[in-house]
């Protein structure tokens, strides 16, 4: 008998995930609505939590590269067809474009993830650049654009450690990296593995060195919401 290690991290069958799904680290605030047009169920496994919202379903995993990839890599047999990141990012450097809260989506995505790989960069070692559908990334670009046009393409690195991103701005400008996280490479990899859709979303929480992630910003916690909030209606509107 297959494991069904979509029942067992987020307990939920892979079978009953729909064809929208919402990958996540972050905590949405789901469980806490009152619309119940919004959640119609919340189950509990192993690693997280899976959401049915209204055509979609939401599934809440820990931080860390290794916990959205196996969310992805759990849903290899499920129905869905198209699958949606959404995170949060550093900005690298200060732009004159982005600032907290501006919402990315990561054209080009560095694997710079794992530690061995970032702590011998100096070594010039292979990286893997991953990349969204880009179907689907047209699709939610050309959506934006008909709303609030708050969409901005960047080139990303998920970063293995938040303390050593600024002992690498240098590595980070040589190679145009705008935005650092921690996931969306591996989401990319993973959503390609199993050969399913696969788009990326994330608001900037934090400015390396300027507003570094450690610091509290009021801006942040006033925009977040928003951003949040807007990043979820535009994959509602692929259900």
């Amino acid at each position: 008998m297959m494991m069904d290690y979509c029942q067992y991290f987020y307990g939920i069958s892979e079978a009953d995930i729909k064809e929208v799904c919402l990958i996540s680290p972050l905590r949405l605030g789901l469980s806490q609505s009152g619309d119940k047009d919004v959640v119609k169920s919340k189950s509990q496994g192993k690693l997280g939590m899976a959401y049915q919202c209204q055509g979609m379903t939401v599934i809440q995993t820990f931080i860390g590269s290794i916990f959205v990839a196996d969310a992805v890599l759990s849903l290899r047999h499920s129905p869905v067809t198209s699958l949606f990141f959404v995170g949060s990012a550093g900005l690298s450097f200060p732009s004159k474009v982005l600032d907290l809260c501006s919402i990315v989506l990561p054209d080009q995505q560095l694997s710079l993830d794992s530690l061995s790989i970032v702590l011998g960069l100096e070594s010039d070692p292979p990286i893997s650049l991953t990349r969204p559908d880009p179907f689907l990334a047209d699709q939610v670009r050309d959506r934006d654009k008909t709303q609030r046009q708050w969409i901005h393409s960047v080139k990303g690195a998920s970063f293995a450690s938040l303390i050593l991103e600024e002992d690498y701005l240098s590595f980070f400008k040589d190679h145009q990296i705008q935005v650092l996280d921690m996931e969306c490479a591996s989401f990319y990899a993973s959503a390609t593995h199993i050969g399913k859709k696969a788009v990326g979303l994330m608001f900037i929480s934090d400015i390396v060195q300027e507003k570094p992630f450690y610091s509290v910003s009021s801006a942040l916690v006033e925009k977040k919401p928003e951003a949040v909030g807007y990043i979820f209606e535009l994959i509602a509107s692929f259900v």
